[in-house]
């Protein structure tokens, strides 16, 4: 899915109240004016989207998740990349916006890519509000922290890790 433009959200795919997944996809270099350059999902609750071996490449927003935007979504990446989004606001390659009240990993990347991203907050992945499960974060943060000492990293909002020079 790819070289498409939109007036609103979701250039590459609008999905609303439903299941959607992807194998072995690819959704590259669309352009939305509002959310969701590559693939934009709001409402209702508990909906889903799974991408497995797929990539979401070179998409635009104009407003949020240059790659993917997701309102009260389930995201699920396994085996894929999302590289090379850009968003005006926030989430280059990654934007979610969910309740905190509920239990759920709103976004769980698997042995997932994401990087090359643009935004003026969060470049790979803003998370607004939910919970995000990554191995492949987990893992680098984890190897970091023994090799810097404790008070360089620390987490902060927008789901990501804020690395310091200064002790």
């Amino acid at each position: 899915i790819s070289g498409n433009t939109a007036g609103r959200d979701g250039c590459g795919i609008v999905n609303l109240e439903g299941i959607l997944i992807l194998e072995n996809s690819q959704i590259s270099d669309n352009l939305a004016e509002e959310n969701g350059g590559g693939i934009s999902c709001w409402l209702p609750y508990l909906s889903y989207v799974s991408l497995t071996d797929s990539t979401v490449s070179g998409n635009t927003a104009y407003g949020v998740g240059g790659g993917s935007y997701s309102d009260q979504y389930t995201l699920t990446l396994v085996r894929s990349t999302v590289r090379d989004n850009v968003s005006e606001e926030s989430g280059g390659g990654i934007y979610t916006r969910n309740p905190p009240q509920l239990d759920v990993d709103w976004v769980t990347l698997t042995d997932s890519t994401v990087s090359g991203n643009e935004a003026i907050t969060g470049g790979g992945i803003y998370s607004l509000d939910g919970a995000l499960s990554s191995n492949a974060i987990e893992v680098h943060i984890h190897n970091l922290r023994k090799k810097l000492p404790e008070p360089l990293i620390r987490n902060v909002r927008g789901v990501g890790y804020y690395l310091s020079v200064e002790s």
